[in-house]
């Protein structure tokens, strides 16, 4: 039976593992320091980070559980020679065409790229040889099968949307770490970028990538397409006479960058009818759209018809020729208002 304290919660560190209580310096919960969290009240699962001290007196930063866990312990990075300065094998050494183009550190802003090692997480700045300018840590840029995103997939300055571009988006342009341009981020990044249309001055958030989605390219809402066949469109009026609701055809919602077949606001509800011919190579896009619109808290139905595979959300499978009854019906039972 395990140990329990006093107050009756579950053994704390100290009693679990006595050996690695020693090392504990402070823990870091607040940015100042905590004096409230210790080896004492803190159990060998916590996600708290601490500050630690190990025997060669090099002190770190890491979680309580990654530290107690039985499969792979996070011990002292300069002492396992995993991590920044003292390490036999340093990046520039393994990396000597990388280590050219490192410029500077973005997170410490000490550590030195002759001394640093490749399993570092700091963040770098490297320019290449044709003067494009790239963030990345240490451990991906030595693990990265392409040194310069740019050189291979091309800049955001180079693209027919670099007028629509205003600005990054992303935690390290936020945060002030770095600050990405329009000559340094790619056609192919993920990051979330802020543009505006240049055919309404509509201001709107985007990933890159997304926009130069060969399938669904995210679009400004106002200028979206709304193509609706007169199926969905019976279909959309049955369903909102059912739920007592108007319909007044595809309509904008907040999490998508396309109008959506039908929606109610007070239901937190959105519908959309995938035709087979339309939908049956746009399976990734119509997966994004559905992961997009429940993050904003909106629960999806999708009209499916055969032979098209589920997508997420709540699915609906139907035939074009299935009779505009049955199928509201169908969709009412899996919502829960039949």
């Amino acid at each position: 039976m395990k140990a329990k304290q006093s107050n009756g919660s579950r053994a704390s560190l100290s009693q679990t593992h006595k050996t690695l209580s020693k090392e504990f310096v402070t823990c870091l919960c607040e940015e100042t320091g905590c004096n409230k969290h210790t080896p004492e009240n803190t159990t060998h699962g916590s996600h708290r980070v601490f500050l630690w001290q190990c025997s060669n007196n090099h002190q770190y930063k890491a979680k309580v559980g990654s530290r107690a866990s039985n499969s792979k312990p996070t011990n002292c990075a300069r002492c396992s020679g995993a991590s920044v300065p003292y390490s036999t094998d340093s990046f520039s050494e393994k990396h000597p065409v990388l280590a050219k183009m490192a410029v500077k550190c973005l997170t410490c802003k000490e550590c030195d790229i002759k001394t640093i090692t490749e399993g570092s997480n700091c963040v770098w700045e490297f320019t290449c040889s044709k003067h494009h300018t790239f963030a990345s840590t240490i451990y991906n840029a030595a693990r990265s099968k392409n040194i310069c995103k740019a050189c291979n997939l091309g800049t955001l300055a180079e693209s027919p949307l670099a007028k629509e571009y205003e600005k990054c988006l992303c935690g390290y342009c936020q945060k002030g770490i770095t600050s990405h341009s329009i000559q340094t981020l790619t056609i192919g990044s993920g990051k979330k970028v802020s543009w505006r249309c240049q055919k309404c001055e509509n201001l709107f958030t985007a990933r890159i990538v997304d926009r130069f989605d060969k399938e669904y390219p995210a679009r400004c809402q106002n200028c979206a397409p709304t193509n609706f066949s007169n199926r969905e469109k019976l279909v959309m009026e049955s369903l909102a006479s059912k739920l007592k609701t108007k319909y007044t055809g595809p309509i904008k919602v907040d999490g998508w960058a396309y109008p959506v077949d039908f929606a109610d606001s007070k239901l937190k509800l959105v519908i959309q009818y995938d035709a087979a011919y339309w939908h049956q190579s746009r399976v990734k896009a119509d997966k994004r759209c559905v992961k997009a619109l429940q993050l904003q808290g909106w629960k999806v139905v999708r009209i499916r018809e055969n032979p098209l595979t589920n997508v997420g959300g709540i699915t609906v499978k139907t035939t074009s020729k299935e009779s505009v009854e049955v199928l509201t019906n169908k969709v009412l039972q899996k919502i829960g208002k039949a």
